[in-house]
């Protein structure tokens, strides 16, 4: 028997040319990214509109994994590359779980081992360190340095290069239509662009992190 382990296991937009040419393999791997942008922007600081428009153009997530697995129809659906803690994980399965209900396992941070023979699929982890969660983000990274604390409100940087500058549009053509993995009730447009200049309430985001703007302004 020949092990056939295939799927974008890093970043990437969910395909159909995936589903075709992994169609049927032992083992299935690709990323997954929680669709928790206010949960991310309340934890981390990251506001939602970047977070947003970070996973709509780079990412796979939870409902177009579940719906990708299920195109593949392999006979276990694996993801990794993804945000490996308990305030995420019942939320990323229930979205999995809106398509695929077939064997399903988690990869963590690329630390599981999977052995596979004709009869059976065994999983295990790696031991692995407690969850130390995502450093805060310095404000003045984002919005420069000092921050315009005057008026509050922080400008979004503009990517320094689009992604249609790096990416060839037939790759686009492929993507899945959202229509297809979003259950009706959750469905979002997906953020491709960002409005020029896009705006973030500084104060906001400072009260929720319990971050003293004061420290980085001059």
């Amino acid at each position: 028997m020949v092990f056939r382990s295939c799927g974008p296991a890093t970043d990437g937009r969910p395909d159909d040319l995936t589903a075709k040419y992994a169609k049927g393999v032992d083992v299935f791997v690709t990323e997954l990214q929680p669709d928790l942008a206010r949960i991310n922007q309340l934890k981390y600081g990251l506001p939602e509109i970047l977070f947003n428009y970070t996973v709509d153009i780079h990412h796979t997530l939870g409902y177009a994994t579940g719906y990708l697995i299920n195109e593949v129809n392999p006979r276990c659906g694996m993801v990794t590359h993804l945000a490996y803690d308990n305030d995420t994980l019942n939320e990323q399965s229930a979205d999995v779980r809106a398509h695929w209900k077939g064997l399903f396992l988690y990869g963590a941070p690329d630390v599981a081992v999977v052995n596979v023979t004709k009869d059976a699929i065994w999983h295990r982890m790696a031991a692995l360190p407690g969850f130390s969660g995502q450093p805060l983000p310095k404000p003045t990274l984002m919005f420069g340095d000092p921050l315009p604390i005057a008026t509050g409100m922080g400008v979004v940087p503009q990517p320094r290069l689009p992604r249609e500058e790096q990416q060839e549009q037939e790759t686009r053509d492929h993507e899945i239509d959202p229509h297809k993995y979003y259950p009706p009730d959750v469905y979002r447009e997906p953020i491709t662009k960002l409005a020029n200049p896009e705006l973030v309430d500084l104060r906001a985001l400072a009260k929720v992190m319990n971050i003293d703007l004061s420290k980085f302004t001059k």
